[in-house]
Parts: structure tokens; C-alpha cells; sequence
């Protein structure tokens, strides 16, 4: 009982975090996209992959 236990509350952190990660990252990806395009264009004839 007590290993499956820190497994879900690790779990539920792990999850929290990416959640706060993931918000975090879309506000700066938001603000920083114009700068980010910039970066990319160089490179979009080497990695089409990339493109969305």
C-alpha cells in the first residue's frame, strides 16, 4: 500500500508540474514567437520536420 501510494502522489506531482510547465511555456511561446520564427527561418529549407 505505502509503495503505491508514493507512486500516485509522485505521479500526481509529476503531473501538476508538467501542467505549470506546460502553461508556462505556452505564455513565453506566445510572447516570443515573432522571435522564434525568426530563428526558424533559416532552417526551414534543412528541417521541414519541424514545421507546423
Amino acid at each position: 500500500m505505502g509503495i503505491c501510494q508514493i507512486s500516485t502522489v509522485t505521479y500526481l506531482s509529476l503531473l501538476t508540474i508538467f501542467a505549470v510547465c506546460w502553461m508556462i511555456s505556452a505564455v513565453l511561446y506566445k510572447q516570443l514567437l515573432p522571435i522564434f520564427q525568426l530563428l526558424k527561418a533559416p532552417f526551414t529549407n534543412g528541417f521541414r520536420l519541424f514545421d507546423h
